[in-house]
């Protein structure tokens, strides 16, 4: 079964809005992979900045009830470091999973486009060949009338 050339580059098309779909979705599980981290990095800088003032306010002599909220305070940081490292990597999956299926639509994309150029040459060889063929018929008539 041969598929015509409009056909071919009817599903090219698609082919390519389907990976710049995928080219989409990976972009934006990147970003949102990128935006994860920087929400890390902030806890991180905030946790470094409040365990500085915790050692500064324990050099002052504080109550044990307040280095007790302190301490509460740094675990509960703690805690929402090691659930958003949880989240980055949940993110990095479905970046990893959105990367893999970008370069599945990418390889299918670019099969669609071999094939409807192979199909592209061999019209236009077939059309050659029938050029070639009507010239070929044209100069044996003008051979058989110049023969008369």
């Amino acid at each position: 079964m041969t598929v015509s050339l409009a056909s071919l580059q009817k599903i090219t098309t698609l082919k390519n809005r389907i990976t710049q779909q995928a080219t989409w979705e990976y972009a934006q599980s990147k970003r949102k992979l990128d935006d994860e981290y920087d929400k890390l990095y902030t806890m991180v800088d905030q946790h470094d900045v409040a365990h500085q003032e915790m050692h500064r306010a324990t050099e002052q002599k504080i109550s044990t009830d307040q280095l007790h909220a302190w301490i509460l305070f740094m675990n509960a940081q703690n805690r929402l470091m090691r659930q958003q490292a949880e989240v980055i990597a949940k993110q990095k999956v479905d970046c990893e999973d959105k990367h893999e299926a970008l370069q599945d639509r990418f390889l299918d994309e670019q099969m669609w486009t071999k094939l409807q150029e192979r199909r592209r040459l061999e019209v236009r060889a077939h059309q050659d060949k029938l050029a070639q063929e009507a010239l070929d018929e044209a100069a044996a008539v003008l051979r058989r009338r110049k023969g008369r």
